[in-house]
């Protein structure tokens, strides 16, 4: 009766399809493949590249500048003029100390004062005070200068390397004022920039610290009432805190992070040569950490391993100072303050200035000794006469 195609309108078969269609259709496609070449995508990729360039210049012209004091990074070089001048210009707003080794065998001396002001030519001048040799003229020297400022709470370190202009009468107010003149450096290195400056003591100016424990905390306490818990080697210390190494088995360690304890230590000032620094500190402290350094890959079980002797790294953070009365043999703890370890930054300064010394060989030698009696034959007669000879004996 009726086809089934009209109820049912399969697909036609594929012998059925239209055989020219397709042909010219694999025909277009094999012409755009044929022709398509590097010749035609040079306008684009030329057109890609012009856009990066554009992108990039507008990223070198609008890009964020560091801040002279906020945005650079530890051991980064200020070259740029203007930062320059403004953290020299900073430096005088806080009264900045610049210390001054200048690179001549004549001069022994690290000279120190506070900056006072930048001139009209752009001099650097910093207060000179007294210093020993009046013989020396300071001009066209090569320095190196190191100053820090201090603002909200953090310390920054600069230095760099410059010319000396000689020494005259520099304005202060209303009097003169002997200063230093200073060529205005091309760069700034930046040191640390952390809260507290670390130093890590080595060769004559290691020493040991004591990790002591009262018997009671009623003040003031005996000195006679504490006790050693650990003699301890310093491994870095700065004016918040220290971390010092000891060697023992775990087991052995008697402190425990967030425990207080008492520290006790001397510094050596002997080969410092700054006058005034004072040695003994007693100090309380917090226990920040408590770290087990392996020697090597575990062998045994981790009990095993406890019981082996390995060192500890103990990190401290001081929280208050000690005050020792010799007369009563007893010491007084009060609670630090900003100003509480002035004692700690003047010897860490000193210690900086003396790495520079012996980095760029200007420290102080001692003076050959002299003779202070002049130098004159003794006339001496004799008040009895000598006996002839072959008469000693009679």
């Amino acid at each position: 009766m009726f086809p089934i195609s009209w109820f049912f309108p399969y697909p036609r078969p594929l012998a059925d399809v239209d055989r020219q269609f397709l042909s010219g259709l694999k025909r277009s496609f094999s012409n755009t493949e044929s022709t398509l070449a590097w010749s035609d995508l040079w306008p684009v990729l030329l057109l890609a590249a012009l856009l990066l360039l554009i992108v990039f210049l507008f990223w070198l012209a609008f890009r964020p500048k560091p801040s002279s004091l906020g945005g650079v990074e530890p051991e980064e070089t200020v070259e740029e003029p203007e930062q320059v001048e403004e953290i020299i210009r900073r430096s005088v707003d806080l009264r900045a100390v610049y210390d001054v080794e200048i690179q001549d065998p004549a001069y022994k001396e690290t000279y120190r004062g506070p900056i006072l002001g930048v001139g009209p030519g752009g001099a650097i001048e910093m207060e000179m005070g007294k210093y020993t040799d009046l013989n020396l003229d300071f001009v066209n020297r090569p320095a190196r200068v190191a100053f820090r400022m201090s603002r909200r709470g953090r310390q920054f370190f600069f230095q760099f390397e410059t010319q000396t202009l000689g020494v005259g009468l520099a304005s202060l107010g209303r009097r003169k004022e002997r200063g230093l003149r200073l060529r205005m450096p091309q760069r700034l290195v930046v040191g640390q920039k952390r809260r507290h400056l670390r130093v890590e003591p080595t060769g004559s100016l290691r020493f040991k610290v004591h990790l002591m424990a009262p018997e009671s905390t009623v003040e003031p306490i005996p000195l006679n009432h504490f006790r050693k818990i650990h003699e301890t080697e310093v491994m870095d210390l700065s004016t918040g805190g220290m971390q010092v190494k000891i060697t023992a088995r775990s087991g052995e360690i008697k402190v425990r992070p967030g425990r207080p304890v008492h520290v006790y230590f001397k510094l050596p000032v002997a080969d410092l040569d700054e006058p005034g620094l004072v040695s003994e500190q007693f100090l309380l402290a917090e226990v920040v950490s408590v770290d087990r350094r392996d020697p090597g890959r575990r062998v045994f079980s981790r009990a095993m391993d406890d019981r082996t002797p390995a060192p500890h790294l103990i990190r401290l953070r001081f929280t208050g100072v000690g005050e020792i009365k010799r007369p009563e043999k007893v010491v007084f703890f009060r609670r630090a303050t900003p100003v509480s370890f002035n004692a700690i930054s003047r010897w860490l300064q000193a210690y900086q200035r003396r790495l520079i010394q012996l980095e760029k060989g200007t420290f102080r030698r001692p003076d050959r000794p002299q003779n202070i009696y002049p130098r004159k034959e003794w006339n001496i007669e004799c008040k009895y006469p000598g006996r002839p000879p072959g008469r000693e004996g009679k």
